[in-house]
């Protein structure tokens, strides 16, 4: 598939592919979804060799949150996450850990282990 052809595809323009495929801009969970897409692969494709992020090593134990951030609630999620402003994000953060705090005391609960799904 050529440039221009992948572009009109995933409804970008050839110079925004072209900046992505140099880091020259980042790539949007949305958009690297609608690219995958129109190549035929899953989004996790692109990050089959990734061995680091951030300088944490990734571990089996990622693999969970890889795919979850692949299927189209996990990408709603984090793009309505990132369009919120940071003071924002952090009291949905806060809410959250809050809710697991209340799932780690409650014995009702199952599945959950204590200290598990730390947003920190």
């Amino acid at each position: 598939m050529k440039q221009k052809q992948l572009a009109s595809s995933a409804g970008i323009s050839i110079q925004q592919l072209r900046k992505h495929e140099t880091a020259g801009i980042r790539v949007s969970a949305s958009a690297l979804c609608k690219i995958a897409n129109c190549l035929n692969l899953p989004p996790s494709a692109f990050f089959a060799d990734l061995t680091e992020v951030d300088g944490d090593a990734n571990t089996p134990s990622d693999a969970p949150h890889l795919a979850y951030l692949t299927t189209v609630e996990g990408r709603h999620l984090i793009d309505d996450l990132i369009s919120l402003s940071p003071h924002a994000r952090r009291r949905v953060a806060a809410f959250i850990a809050g809710l697991l705090e209340e799932d780690d005391e409650d014995p009702n609960v199952s599945g959950n282990e204590p200290g598990k799904g730390s947003l920190h």
